[in-house]
């Protein structure tokens, strides 16, 4: 095996060379593009989601190095098939019935016969964007090494992660190349594997973004009902590159909008709605938050809403609330877990058809699935995906301290995701995983931030 491989097998390496989780949102150039286009049309993204070439090797000890010169030519020309997929669902291996991990429990190690898919394509970036910073993102993968024009840009773990690389000086204006190693098993299984079908590829949809140098990085919204629910404060923390130049505008359910100001020097902005739209499941009305600086424009939706347990009693908006839901595994018996958006909307339209409100996610779904449930008013139960439900019984994976860093690496991506989300309304730490420290971890840093 290259040495440039050395990660998935390494308990210490969650993620190399990786930009801090943030929220899921598209950069836009323009105020209107951002409120009324979709996240496709953006012109500050290079959409990889298409025709790729690939190779399929038996075992990633077979896969060149990537950041070699010509290496590239065991992969171009050669067989094409379209991302996001995954392999089982392009018929190019056999789906996996997990009753068992697949390999000997003995972390870190996995099988002795690892198998990679190799993907690659080219990308032409615009001149217009010279000076501009640029980040390769994908929404959900297997583990996988990634490689621009050649030179290794990092590495990353972990099932339906936002994972976004800083690969501005890796590439230049004109004709670039990507190569996406990928592989079936990393220590990452051992917190993965779950009673069900197994698939393995890259099912998320996978962009590069252009953005100004002093542009946005992160924000969270919180709105809190007062006056007996009569009015709403707004507080909006922007984090960005530069303190100046932020500006905030807040726009109604109906499309009129309600305030626009600029941010302080620390990037925060309050705002007071009176009479607000509030959000449920029954009234899913959103806002629209546009946060825009230096000619970027980020569209961000605002569900209003209040929980509380009062007298051990489980309340939304000062109502009681009976959660009818469903345990759902986002995955398609199509496409797999490269679930379209079609498909996640039939799926939860079908389920308001039979009067379930509430959707306990078994593992982490794809962000779009998050925002669909914002839209058609769904409440979620948002998940790690930590599963070991097949770690030996005298063994607590979250007594481990090794996977102490992959336990608090999945809490900390599901809630910076989704932390703006109307429609989650309770952070599960995973299933079947444990009930120690790595998991009371987990459970202090979304106290912390949530």
């Amino acid at each position: 095996m290259h040495s440039i491989y050395n990660c998935h097998e390494d308990c210490q390496v969650i993620n190399r060379n990786t930009c801090s989780p943030r929220s899921y949102y598209i950069p836009y150039g323009s105020y209107l593009d951002a409120i009324e286009k979709s996240k496709e049309k953006s012109d500050r993204l290079i959409n990889l989601t298409g025709s790729w070439n690939y190779r399929i090797y038996s075992d990633i000890r077979d896969v060149p190095d990537f950041s070699s010169p010509g290496a590239e030519k065991e992969i171009s020309g050669r067989n094409t098939l379209m991302l996001p997929s995954n392999i089982e669902t392009a018929k190019l291996d056999i789906p996996q019935i997990n009753n068992a991990y697949p390999f000997p429990c003995d972390i870190p190690y996995i099988a002795q016969v690892n198998p990679a898919a190799v993907f690659y394509r080219n990308f032409y970036v615009d001149e217009q964007f010279d000076g501009f910073k640029k980040y390769f993102v994908c929404e959900g993968s297997s583990p996988y090494y990634l490689f621009i024009n050649g030179y290794f840009a990092g590495y990353t773990q972990g099932r339906c992660k936002l994972s976004e690389f800083d690969i501005s000086g890796l590439i230049t204006s004109g004709k670039n190349s990507i190569c996406i190693v990928t592989v079936k098993y990393a220590d990452s299984s051992y917190l993965e594997c779950q009673d069900m079908i197994n698939l393995w590829g890259i099912f998320g949809d996978m962009y590069i973004l252009s953005r100004p140098k002093g542009h946005i990085i992160d924000y969270k919204i919180t709105p809190k009902l007062t006056d007996s629910m009569r009015g709403a404060n707004i507080n909006v923390k922007v984090r960005s590159i530069l303190s100046d130049g932020i500006s905030i505008t807040i726009i109604d359910p109906n499309g009129e909008a309600v305030e626009s100001r600029p941010a302080d020097d620390e990037g925060n902005a309050q705002f007071y709605i009176e009479t607000p739209y509030i959000w449920s499941a029954e009234s899913p009305d959103l806002y629209t938050v546009v946060i825009s600086q230096g000619g970027e424009y980020i569209a961000a939706k605002m569900g209003i809403r209040d929980i509380e347990i009062e007298n051990g009693i489980f309340k939304i908006n000062n109502r009681t609330v009976k959660l009818r839901g469903v345990v759902f595994n986002p995955v398609s018996t199509v496409t797999g877990y490269a679930m379209t958006l079609g498909e996640m909307h039939s799926s939860l339209i079908r389920m308001k058809k039979n009067n379930i409100n509430a959707i306990r996610f078994n593992q982490p779904p794809l962000p779009e699935m998050i925002q669909l449930c914002d839209n058609i008013g769904m409440y979620v139960i948002n998940d790690t995906g930590i599963d070991c439900s097949f770690m030996p019984d005298e063994i607590d994976a979250s007594d481990i301290s090794v996977l102490r860093s992959a336990y608090m690496d999945r809490a900390e991506y599901m809630y910076e995701r989704d932390k703006n989300s109307a429609c989650v309304i309770i952070w599960s730490l995973g299933h079947n995983a444990g009930e120690s420290s790595n998991l009371v971890a987990c459970y202090d840093y979304l106290k912390q931030h949530d």
